[in-house]
C-alpha cells in the first residue's frame, strides 16, 4: 500500500476521533449547565470547542501529505493521540468522563503515525531532528493552535452573556488563567525567536507552567484533562529537542543502521494533489504581507472569538437575538471592527491599521473595567492579550 493511502487512512481515523471527543465535551458541558443559567445548548458549545481543533489537525495532515514539509508536526499530532490513550488510565477522581472509544481511537492514530513515520518519512524526520530548530515550523503549530482555540472559546464574551455573571472564581482559578496566558505567550516566542538562549529559557518556563497547571489540576481542582497531559509532554519534548537529544539519537541510529536508511525509507510515489479547501487556506496565509506569529495569533483569536460570539447569539433563540440587537453597535465597535483592521493591516503591510486595532482593544478593556459590567471575569482576558500581541507584533514585524 502506498504512502498516500496510509495518509488517507490516518485522515479518516483522525476524523473519527472528533466524535468521541465531541460526546465527552457535551457530557461535561451539560453537567456545568445544570449549575448555571446558560441558555446555550451544550451540543453547540461542544461543537465550537472541538471542531476547530480537528480542522486544524486535518489541515496539517493534508499539508504534510501533499507538500512533504514540516513532517515533525506529525509527531505532535501522534503525541496528542497518545495523551488521549493515557487519559484512560487516570484515576476516576481526576477524569470523570472517560471514553474507551476515545482512548482506542487515540491509540490507533498514534500507532498509524508511528508506522507512517518509520516506513515513509524516516529520512525526512531524521533530517528535521538533526536541526535544533526543525520543530519550529511544525511541532509548535498544534500546541499554539490548541491554545488559541482555548482562549477564543473559554474566554469569549459568549460565556459571560450565557452565564449572566453568576460565576465566582477562586485564587486557584485565576492562577490557572494566568498560567494559560503565559503558555500562549511562550508558544508565540518559541515560534518567532531564533536565539538559542531565549528558546531554551522559554522551554524551561514552558515546562514550569505546564507542570504547575498539572499539579494544580491534581491537588486543587481535581480535574486533569488531555490537554494538560499534552502540554506537559510537548514542553518536555521541545526542551529535549533544544538540548540536541534528537540529533544525538539520529547520529546513534546512523552509526548502527545508516547503510539501511535510504533503502528502508520508502518514498510516496503518487504526485501531490491539494484539495480546494486546504489550498485556499495555504493561499490565504501566503498572500499576507506580514508573517509575524504575534500578529497572526492576535488575528486568529479575534476571528474565532467573533465567529463563536455571533453564532452563539444566533443559536440562542429570542434571548440571544435580543442581546445581539441591544449590543449591536458595541459588538461591531469592539469586536468586528478591530478584526477587520488587523486583517487588512497584515494583508497590505500597514502598521497604521494595526495600531487602530490596538487602540480599540485597549479602550474596550479600559471601558469594561471602568463600567463595572457584571460579566464573567474570563471575558475580559482577551482584550489585554490582544493589546500585548499587537504591540509586540507591530514593534517586531520588520525584524
Amino acid at each position: 500500500m502506498s504512502g498516500i493511502a496510509w495518509y488517507r487512512i490516518l485522515f479518516f481515523f483522525e476524523s473519527l476521533l472528533f466524535l468521541p471527543n465531541f460526546i465527552a465535551n457535551v457530557q461535561v458541558l451539560a453537567e456545568k449547565q445544570n449549575n448555571s443559567n446558560s441558555y446555550l445548548s451544550p451540543i453547540f458549545l461542544a461543537l465550537i470547542y472541538v471542531m476547530p481543533l480537528y480542522l486544524l489537525i486535518l489541515w496539517l495532515i493534508h499539508r504534510l501529505k501533499d507538500l512533504r514539509i514540516d513532517v515533525e508536526g506529525l509527531m505532535t499530532i501522534g503525541l496528542l493521540g497518545c495523551c488521549h490513550l493515557l487519559a484512560w488510565f487516570l484515576p476516576t477522581s481526576l477524569e470523570d468522563h472517560k471514553s474507551i472509544f476515545l482512548a482506542v481511537m487515540g491509540g490507533i492514530c498514534f500507532i498509524l503515525i508511528c508506522f507512517i513515520l518509520s516506513k515513509f518519512e524516516r529520512k525526512h524526520i531524521f533530517d528535521s531532528l538533526k536541526s535544533r530548530l526543525g520543530w519550529q515550523s511544525s511541532a509548535v503549530i498544534v500546541g499554539l493552535g490548541m491554545t488559541i482555540l482555548e482562549f477564543s472559546t473559554n474566554y469569549s464574551l459568549i460565556n459571560a452573556v450565557s452565564s449572566n455573571g453568576g460565576t465566582h472564581y477562586t485564587t486557584v482559578d485565576l492562577l490557572v488563567i494566568a498560567l494559560r496566558v503565559v503558555r500562549l505567550l511562550l508558544f508565540v516566542i518559541l515560534l518567532s525567536n531564533k536565539k538559542y538562549l531565549s528558546l531554551i529559557t522559554c522551554s524551561i518556563l514552558f515546562i514550569i507552567s505546564s507542570l504547575s497547571e498539572l499539579v494544580l489540576g491534581i491537588t486543587m481542582t481535581h480535574n486533569l484533562s488531555t490537554s494538560n497531559l499534552f502540554y506537559m509532554c510537548l514542553s518536555i519534548y521541545l526542551f529535549l529537542r533544544l538540548c540536541g537529544i534528537g540529533a544525538a539519537l539520529v547520529r546513534l541510529w546512523e552509526r548502527k543502521f545508516g547503510t539501511h536508511l535510504e533503502r528502508e525509507s520508502k518514498v510516496i510515489e503518487e504526485p501531490a494533489k491539494t484539495g480546494k479547501v486546504f489550498r485556499f487556506m495555504d493561499n490565504f496565509i501566503s498572500g499576507m504581507t506580514f508573517q509575524s506569529p504575534w500578529l497572526w495569533t492576535a488575528y486568529f483569536i479575534g476571528v474565532l472569538n467573533t465567529i463563536f460570539l455571533l453564532s452563539g447569539f444566533l443559536v440562542g433563540g429570542i434571548i440571544g437575538f435580543v442581546f445581539l440587537l441591544l449590543f449591536a453597535g458595541f459588538t461591531i465597535a469592539w469586536l468586528i471592527f478591530p478584526v477587520i483592521m488587523i486583517h487588512f493591516g497584515i494583508k497590505m503591510g500597514q502598521k497604521a491599521l494595526l495600531c487602530v486595532a490596538f487602540v480599540v482593544y485597549l479602550l474596550t478593556f479600559i471601558g469594561i473595567i471602568a463600567s463595572h459590567t457584571p460579566f464573567d471575569p474570563k471575558s475580559v482576558v482577551l482584550q489585554p492579550i490582544q493589546v500585548v500581541l499587537l504591540l509586540i507584533g507591530v514593534l517586531t514585524v520588520n525584524k
